[in-house]
Formats: C-alpha cells, structure tokens, sequence
C-alpha cells in the first residue's frame, strides 16, 4: 500500500488486527481504514483537555514558539483548527496587538470563541475560506493527525496563506508514544489518521519548500508516567467495563489531573529531547518552520 504521506510503496502493516500502516521511507504511520464520519464529526463539539493540561500546554506552545522567533514582531496570525479557542486567549492575553484569525470547523465551538475580543473567526475547513491575507504566523496545533490530506493542507498553507518569512507552528501527538506497542496503539484514538516521527515530518516540510536549517523540531512531554502505564494496561484489557477498567480508567484521570494542577501551579515546563532521539514517554512533537 502506497504511503499516504510521501506515496512510498516501502510499507509494511505496523500490528496484526489493526488498520496501521507504518512507512519505512518517511517514518510517518496511518490509518488506511476508517469511516468518513470521523473527518464529518469535526463539524461538532469533540472533548477537550482539562482546564489545567491545557495552560500547560499553552505555556509550551509560547515559550517553543517565543524561544524561535521574536513574537513582538509578529502582527497577523492564524490558527486553524482551534477548538475552544485555549490557546488564541492565552496568545491574546500576551499580547493584546496581535491581529487573529481563527478558522475551526466544530460550530459548537462558534459562541465560546465570539467571546473572545477583537478575533475573526471562521466556521469551515480553511480550504473552503476565501482568505486574502497572508500572515506572519499560521498554528497548526494538534491538527494534522486528524486531516485526510496533511500534506495537501501544508501546501495549501504554504503557497497561499504563509508570508514569505512567515513561520508555521505545528503541535502533533508522537508516534513514539501513540504506536510504542499494540496496547497503546489500541487505545489510540480512531480520529487520530496519521502518527508522525519527528524527522518524518520535517522531510515533509521539506518536499514542500522549507529550508532544512530553517525547521526546528523537538520532543516533549506533558503526561505523568503513571498516566502512561496505567493506559497501556488498559490497553491489554478487552472488557473495558470490568472492575480492573472501571479503576484504570479512574487512575489515569485523577493522574492526568493531578499532574497537570500541579505543573501549571508551580510552572514546571513540561521535559524536552532532540527529535533524533526515541523515547516513549514523550507524547509530543513540536515543530516551526520558516518560509
């Protein structure tokens, strides 16, 4: 089966019972099964994180994309797939100057973001959106593992909506957490159609136009280790309202909470590694790439 990434024929099915296809040409995975509702259900309201796991993750996204490039000179930015708006108020709140366009296709997300001062927003798949402007910073945070055609939309973005200069920002779950085994892989979530590898996806930047010196990628980690455990022993479980299930599933939500309550009070920045390096507990891959 060709590559639905970089059209490879050098593939392989990544675990015996599931529709995953792992590429040994990019490194990326995807799903080649799986029903179109999933692309139609973003058009609803679909569970965010915690209130405390996203200001952690906001904070990361700031300070990666502060630390890369000089966001006192960045004027028009544009996030695309925004949900309820967490991190364009976090943005906002930094800095009150900025010129923000949001475009999230869930409609139950439309009040919550109006809410929000001085934001243009959009309600539809940005491919549909006759956009004008070209911007300075476009965000694509945790996005590009639910979209059909990722690199169809880094193109897109790339040739029509990104200044020359600008930067693109992009936040994915890392396939060395989401595919480290068959348990974690059954338990990663069917609206998850690609699991990406860091270098994976900076070789995709690439074939589209950014300058290898001009992509940065790294690792992170924002989950607690007795997260991660205790899902991967859900993952082993077929009866998944057994007793065992019922008390699994309530550890790795108080751990979850826990964890992030106390990150974001004492402002521990979640753990970082070089992307070349492989570790399964760091469930994220950030990356930025100028034009």
């Amino acid at each position: 089966m060709k590559c639905k990434l970089c059209e490879s024929e050098n593939t392989k099915l990544l675990f015996e019972g599931l529709n995953i296809i792992e590429c040994n040409s990019c490194k990326n995975s995807f799903r080649f099964d799986y029903s179109d509702r999933i692309i139609e259900n973003y058009k609803t309201k679909i569970s965010m994180p915690n209130f405390f796991d996203n200001t952690l993750r906001n904070r990361h996204h700031y300070n990666f994309i502060n630390q890369n490039l000089e966001l006192n000179k960045i004027t028009k930015v544009l996030e695309i797939g925004s949900g309820s708006g967490s991190f364009i108020r976090f943005l906002r709140n930094k800095n009150k100057n900025l010129v923000i366009t949001v475009v999230e296709p869930g409609s139950d997300f439309i009040p919550g973001l109006k809410k929000i001062k001085n934001v243009e927003i959009y309600n539809d798949f940005v491919e549909k959106i006759n956009l004008v402007d070209k911007y300075d910073l476009i965000i694509l945070s945790h996005v590009l593992e639910h979209v059909e055609n990722p690199v169809t939309l880094i193109k897109y973005l790339y040739n029509n909506l990104l200044k020359s200069g600008g930067y693109l920002y992009i936040d994915v779950p890392n396939a060395d957490y989401e595919l480290r085994n068959i348990s974690a892989a059954k338990l990663a979530p069917l609206m998850h159609l690609f699991f990406f590898d860091g270098m994976g996806i900076k070789s995709i930047l690439e074939s589209i136009g950014f300058a290898n010196q001009n992509i940065i990628v790294e690792k992170y980690k924002s989950l607690p280790t007795i997260f991660i455990q205790a899902r991967e022993q859900l993952g082993d479980i077929s009866n998944r309202n057994s007793p065992i299930s019922i008390y699994l599933k309530l550890k790795i939500k108080i751990a979850l909470y826990l964890s992030s309550i106390y990150k974001t009070l004492f402002h521990i920045k979640p753990l970082t590694i070089d992307v070349n390096h492989y570790n399964s507990s760091f469930n994220n891959i950030a990356i930025i790439a100028q034009k």
